[in-house]
This record gives structure tokens, sequence and C-alpha cells, in this order.
């Protein structure tokens, strides 16, 4: 175990392991403390995978303030602000709006444009809105988000972003390459 430079009292467990399926390398880190503000939290202890890395990139079709806004997401979310995660996500989604020229309106009225507009799919737009109203009922109801919660709208605004930004794109550009010569 090495002594962890910038948190006194914490120590952290280096494991070095081959993956049964695969017989690659990874690696894993894990963090012990003898702070006791640490036991109540179910992500504390928990081994973390170092190598091979298990973030995703984001596409740099992703225009830059949409790319830079998920990017924080996922800083809040590494830092165990799951709240700021969950917000920054938010956040995400009424960029990609602006990004498409939907600006006036709650997001509920922009992200019904996206579709109308067939932006998104009817599952994206579905999966969309229950995002919204969770971060409503976290804004309204005092309902908090821990780390499984916000990893879940990570993926999810990921996948949005793919969707729009990469998917979206490749197929238009495929059916505008596949139509006969000649043809509009």
């Amino acid at each position: 175990m090495a002594n962890s430079p910038d948190k006194i009292g914490s120590k952290y467990k280096f494991t070095f392991l081959q993956c049964t399926k695969c017989s690659q390398p990874f690696i894993t880190r894990t963090e012990y403390s003898d702070n006791p503000e640490h036991y109540n939290d179910p992500t504390y202890g928990q081994p973390k995978t170092l190598y091979p890395t298990s973030e995703k990139t984001i596409s740099s079709e992703v225009p830059t303030y949409i790319r830079t806004v998920l990017e924080e997401a996922i800083r809040c979310y590494n830092n165990k602000a799951f709240i700021a995660s969950v917000i920054m996500c938010v956040k995400t989604l009424d960029y990609v709006c602006k990004d498409y020229k939907i600006e006036a309106g709650s997001l509920e009225n922009k992200l019904k444009k996206m579709k109308e507009q067939e932006i998104i799919d009817q599952n994206l737009y579905d999966w969309a809105d229950r995002l919204r109203v969770t971060e409503n009922d976290f804004v309204h109801k005092n309902i908090t988000f821990g780390a499984t919660d916000a990893q879940y709208i990570i993926n999810f605004t990921y996948t949005v972003i793919d969707y729009i930004f990469t998917y979206r794109k490749k197929f238009e550009q495929f059916k505008y390459k596949s139509k006969p010569e000649g043809k509009n």
C-alpha cells in the first residue's frame, strides 16, 4: 500500500490482474482510510479500474461547448459531486437543443421540438424526458442522487450525444451517398 500525498490517513492498494475472459492485464486502485466519514459511502473502498481506462471518449464531431459541459459532468462525478454531475448532464441536453437552434421554452418543449423535427427518435425522447423529470424532482421534491443514478444519467447523456452527433450524421451521409447518381 502507498500513502496518498494529498490525504492524510488515506492509503491506496494497487492490484495487477489478468482478465479471465481475454487474458489482458488490468490495474485497480482501492483507497483505504481511517476517516469514519467514508464508512457510509457505498462507493468508498471499491476498486477503481485504472487500466484499461473505462472512460468513454467524446467524439470530435460534438461541438466544443457541448463537449466541455459533458466533460465537467464527468469531472463532477469523478469527484463524487453526483448532484452537480446530473445538473451538468441536463445542461448538456439544453446545449444540444441550442445547437439545433431550439432555444425558446422549457427543456420539455425543446425536447418535443427535437422529436418533431426528427433530431431524436421516440425512444431517446422518452429517455431524455425521464432525465428532465428526474432533475425536476430533485429541484422541487428534495430528492438526492447517488453514484448509480449519476452514472446512469451520464451514460444516457453519452447516448444522446453519440446518436445526434455521430450516428445520425453518419446515417445522413450514408443516405446521401447511397442515392443513385442524378437523383437528389
